[in-house]
């Protein structure tokens, strides 16, 4: 069983509860404590509009701004939006999230002796995510490769950024600040793979 983060905390919980179901463990990006985030300061504003008054995405997107200055977060957000038969929801339910937050941060003190005795492992920050998923499969390979493969497959593609951006009708001034970090993103990355591939080269593989 492998989880990250929320995921994590579901992997957790079922190793607890049902440990015969779970042969090895693998938790990423959480630990089995509670993480005290409300966020009200994003979903009361979300919850103040009323989406009957409006006729674009631009405007919900104006009338979170007063609230919400961070262009690129309101874009994550907005993401959430539906329009339906010309009557736009949210695609997830505020209330019930702003209500359960608590339970979503947090996790229960583990009752006395329950525990998960099987095979775990909580992947370091130095460790990639590419060895976690090549030792899932029964592959090793060494440190450097993974970052290989990491600066590979971590550059995005300012043709499919921008194909969502116009998708969520993004301003203007927005897609030109996201498109110039994915074009710098792809830039660094090149960097990094050519730094990487010399370094393997030169017999630092290991």
């Amino acid at each position: 069983m492998l989880g990250h983060s929320m995921g994590g905390k579901v992997a957790m919980t079922l190793a607890i509860q049902y440990p015969g179901l779970i042969s090895r463990l693998v938790v990423a990006d959480i630990a089995p404590v509670a993480y005290y985030h409300h966020y009200d300061d994003l979903i009361e504003p979300i919850l103040a509009l009323d989406l009957e008054q409006f006729d674009s995405r631009t405007e919900i997107d104006h009338g979170l701004r007063a609230h919400i200055p961070e262009d690129q977060l309101r874009v994550f957000l907005l993401q959430n939006l539906l329009r339906e038969e010309g009557v736009w929801r949210w695609r997830v339910n505020w209330r019930v999230i702003q209500r359960d937050m608590e339970a979503l941060t947090g996790f229960d003190v583990l009752p006395e002796g329950q525990q998960f005795d099987g095979p775990n492992w909580e992947p370091a920050a130095e460790e990639t995510s590419a060895g976690l998923l090549f030792d899932a499969f029964g592959f090793h390979v060494p440190f450097l490769v993974c970052l290989i493969f990491g600066s590979l497959i971590s550059p995005t593609d300012p043709i499919a950024v921008m194909g969502v951006l116009k998708t969520l009708h993004a301003p203007p001034a927005l897609e030109a600040k996201i498109a110039g970090e994915s074009l710098f993103n792809d830039g660094v990355a090149v960097v990094v793979f050519t730094g990487l591939v010399a370094m393997l080269g030169a017999g630092h593989g290991d």
